[in-house]
């Protein structure tokens, strides 16, 4: 007997209020199943899986028709179709119209490049392109980080998808490294999720937010760009909201050229836990290529921020960055926002467009 299963239907027909192409297949099994005793035998074979030949762009369309599909259902949700290039170092890309990353051809299936020559192609390919790429769970050694700035990427994910915060904690410390020799980077949470199960919970804690002037793919992106964004748990800070502001203005992730000797930070750490901590960090931006951050801690109690942000004074000396951390009372992590960046005008430093800040 030869036995034709459109699952799909199935799918359809159990959950019709479902889309029923969002979903996949996780396992398929065969049995025999015998009854009052008797012996049962079978043989399954030739099993065959009927798909399109274009593997590359019917993914891509199959994706596109559910986010049209979904949209009226969930009014508030920006839809921003990326993926994750993984057979080179895992890469996440964000732009307006998705392309797949073109492999070389070599008439099989690619094979894994762990080169740091193969990521920065990719790389480039997508900035032809007008995207963002994020560098994802990246190495934690610091030297090739400076060597290769960071690939090229721009953001980094710093969080740990299994919820480890030593390697989150080692991940910050990377990052350091990086804003300490002007590698401007957006930090965010972690990215490379493979379940989709409960964000708000465990081993996924942590969610990147943006300060945008709109939920329009565009307004996203260029918050992203310019490292207006930081993250927060879900379950234990949900509205947890970072931002610092100078002039008048919000400067997280900006860089700032001046030839002030001091620049006034406003920090605003907005509904606190009880018993939480905000610590701000403040480091050397002096771009000697140094392999360990150089930085220095003001740690206030949630009740400073009680009536509205806390000032503090950057001095730019050689170059300077601000950031900030929240922990709980017990010392875990809650949140941290991106640097803010003060140089000296005469300092020799390429500074992305989304990020530069006029004095």
């Amino acid at each position: 007997q030869t036995l034709t299963l459109r699952m799909i239907d199935d799918v359809r027909a159990f959950w019709p209020d479902l889309v029923a192409e969002d979903s996949g297949l996780a396992r398929l099994r065969f049995g025999v199943h015998a009854r009052n005793g008797a012996v049962g035998s079978g043989v399954f074979d030739h099993l065959v899986f009927s798909r399109t030949r274009d593997q590359l762009e019917w993914p891509v369309r199959t994706q596109r028709d559910l986010m049209r599909r979904l949209a009226p259902a969930y009014p508030e949700i920006t839809q921003i179709l990326g993926a994750e290039l993984s057979m080179i170092r895992h890469l996440n890309v964000f732009m307006e119209n998705l392309e797949l990353y073109t492999y070389p051809p070599t008439g099989t299936a690619p094979v894994l490049d762990n080169s740091v020559a193969a990521a920065k192609k990719a790389i480039r390919w997508y900035h032809d392109r007008g995207a963002l790429v994020q560098y994802n769970h990246p190495s934690t050694q610091p030297s090739e980080m400076v060597r290769t700035r960071a690939l090229g990427a721009d953001l980094m994910e710093v969080a740990n998808a299994q919820g480890d915060f030593v390697i989150t904690r080692n991940r910050m410390r990377l990052f350091d490294v990086a804003a300490r020799n002007a590698i401007f980077l957006t930090a965010t949470s972690q990215i490379d999720d493979h379940e989709g199960r409960n964000w708000a919970e465990e081993p996924h804690p942590f969610l990147t937010s943006v300060w945008a002037r709109s939920t329009g793919t565009r307004d996203l992106l260029a918050s992203l760009a310019a490292g207006r964004a930081w993250c927060h748990q879900l379950a234990r800070w949900p509205g947890g909201r970072l931002d610092l502001r100078a002039g008048g203005r919000s400067v997280m992730g900006q860089v700032l050229r001046t030839r002030a000797r001091r620049v006034k930070v406003n920090v605003r750490a907005e509904a606190l836990p009880r018993g939480s901590s905000v610590r701000m960090v403040l480091g050397a931006c002096d771009r000697t290529g140094a392999t360990v951050p150089l930085i220095k801690t003001v740690t206030m109690p949630a009740a400073a921020f009680a009536n509205g942000p806390v000032p503090i004074t950057v001095a730019r000396r050689h170059g300077r960055y601000l950031r900030v951390e929240v922990e709980d009372a017990n010392g875990v992590l809650l949140g941290y926002g991106n640097p803010f960046w003060v140089l000296s005008r005469r300092a020799r430093v390429a500074v992305p467009r989304a990020r530069r800040l006029e004095d």
